[in-house]
């Protein structure tokens, strides 16, 4: 049987790790840009559907304009949520802020 305090030594050294895995990476202004992005467009996808269940389905045409947006900055190489994003967080690289950046 295991004792409560070598559960309690094996639980903290696994929160530590975990804590010195997630401390190294939130300082990288880039990263903060990907994950920043990832929740805003996330975000408009899911109030989007949520509007269009519980409100009007004509919300749906928000998700349809993200996606279209999604596509085309393949090609262009320009995302306007990006571009806001290298502007109010200086450092990193430049990520998607078009061809001449």
């Amino acid at each position: 049987m295991i004792s409560l305090s070598q559960h309690y030594r094996y639980y903290s050294i696994i929160i530590i790790n975990h804590q010195n895995k997630t401390s190294m990476n939130t300082t990288n202004p880039t990263l903060t840009k990907v994950r920043l992005h990832d929740f805003i467009v996330g975000t408009l996808y899911l109030v989007s559907v949520i509007l269009a269940l519980t409100v009007n389905i004509q919300w749906i045409y928000i998700a349809g304009a993200v996606a279209v947006l999604q596509i085309l900055s393949l090609v262009t190489k320009f995302c306007p949520v990006y571009f806001v994003l290298n502007k109010l967080i200086p450092g990193g690289d430049k990520v998607q802020n078009g061809p001449g950046a």
